[in-house]
């Protein structure tokens, strides 16, 4: 192999080796509660050369979420290429965002809390790339209800952008429905699970044509 490949290679390597230290120690210990120290301990590497990799500890969390964007982003996609009717790619987006939920919670927490970056991770590459991919998914969201719209399984009297928009922003809600709710519904039965299905399909009623 030659030199050149081989260095490429070691640093892909030992980039993934600090992105997975910092994900287990984020994930364990929150952003707050961890530093750059603990990450630097964990993957064996001096601080000095972690900022080689990654300009600061905003920098880093912000790459752990795009890791987690792109396992949902493959999902959503995989789920889509399924569906037939437009009516059932929309549902597919939104069962792919709850699976993914229920699979990496982990890594849901990660994404769903890229608040704690602050003003420092605003202008980070990684940002910039969470956006796109996010911004893809909201247009996948999108070609599926105008399929839906134009093979006569959802309603063509809403615009398709502030439909995708609410069915997304609808399913985080859902999945974040309050502590005291969920105990209410458990009081009558129901489990976080049942809710949220309910919810889609409200959502999907909402949107669906009937004859």
């Amino acid at each position: 192999m030659p030199i050149q490949d081989r260095r490429k290679r070691e640093k892909e390597q030992r980039e993934t080796s600090i992105l997975d230290a910092a994900e287990k120690l984020f994930i364990k210990k929150g952003f707050e509660g961890t530093s750059m120290d603990d990450i630097a301990a964990a993957v064996e590497l001096s601080k000095p050369a972690i900022y080689r990799y990654f300009a600061n500890k905003e920098e880093l969390y912000l790459a752990v979420a795009y890791r987690s964007v792109g396992i949902v982003c493959a999902m959503m996609e995989e789920y889509v290429e399924k569906g037939i009717t437009g009516l059932e790619k929309a549902y597919a987006t939104g069962r792919a965002f709850y699976d993914f939920y229920l699979k990496y919670p982990d890594q849901y927490r990660l994404m769903m809390n890229l608040s704690y970056v602050g003003s420092a991770g605003q202008d980070s590459p990684y940002m910039k790339k969470i956006r796109e991919a996010t911004g893809g998914n909201l247009k996948l969201m999108c070609r599926a209800i105008d399929a839906g719209k134009k093979d006569g399984t959802l309603r063509s009297d809403f615009d398709t952008l502030m439909t995708a928009v609410y069915f997304m922003e609808s399913l985080s809600t859902a999945l974040e429905v309050s502590p005291g709710h969920k105990r209410l519904l458990l009081l009558k039965g129901h489990s976080h699970r049942d809710y949220v299905e309910h919810s889609m399909e409200l959502m999907l009623h909402s949107i669906k044509k009937y004859d």
